[in-house]
């Protein structure tokens, strides 16, 4: 069922996909959140869906754990675009970047197509409600953006590296920074951080 939603919300995204030559236009389908913490199932599970839901614009989702990064590269090599979720910090982030780096850099090697499409998801807002008995009033929803500003300078980082600059020119495509998980979850208004200001500039 879930396989045939997909197919179906990605060929409703498919001229958005195709009219921004795979910029935007993508749908996600996860592996088993069981498979969290087995590299081999986890792999075999991204491969077995992205073939049976044969899709040009449709992320298999691998959370950004210790045993989901191998993983990853070995999925981009294997040309599976991959949504990284479960990221909750900048160094996961720059973890999972490699993953993708790594992947696309033994595409290269290999003679392969590098372009391979992946997002890395931050979730936001878990921060906050992890801290909320705790933090003061003042800092109320200001952990989860303080931690996306943190991801998203190494991500700019990153982009501006001569590594990645190499795999660009190779033809490859940056994997993008996502911010999942933004509403505050706080029963006060405002429930959403897109609609407060925030003390950072945003990205």
């Amino acid at each position: 069922m879930a396989i045939e939603d997909l197919r179906l919300a990605a060929d409703l995204f498919r001229p958005i996909h195709d009219r921004t030559d795979g910029v935007d236009g993508w749908v996600s389908l996860e592996v088993s959140p069981l498979l969290a913490r087995n590299t081999v199932g986890t792999l075999d599970a991204a491969k077995a869906l992205h073939a049976r839901a044969d899709r040009p614009n449709l992320f298999i989702k691998i959370p950004g754990t210790s045993e989901g990064l191998p993983a990853i590269e070995k999925a981009i090599f294997a040309g599976v675009p991959i949504n990284v979720t479960l990221l909750f910090s900048g160094e996961q982030y720059v973890a999972a970047a490699e993953a993708y780096l790594r992947g696309i850099e033994r595409r290269i090697t290999a003679g392969l197509n590098p372009d391979v499409g992946s997002v890395a998801s931050l979730f936001v807002s878990r921060w906050d409600v992890a801290v909320d008995e705790k933090a003061p009033e003042a800092l109320r929803n200001q952990l989860g953006i303080a931690i996306a500003r943190d991801a998203y300078e190494r991500y700019r980082t990153l982009l501006e590296s001569p590594r990645w600059e190499r795999i660009l020119n190779a033809g490859a495509r940056s994997q993008r920074l996502l911010w999942a998980s933004t509403g505050t979850k706080d029963p006060k208004p405002p429930t959403s951080y897109t609609y407060r200001r925030s003390p950072y500039p945003s990205p």
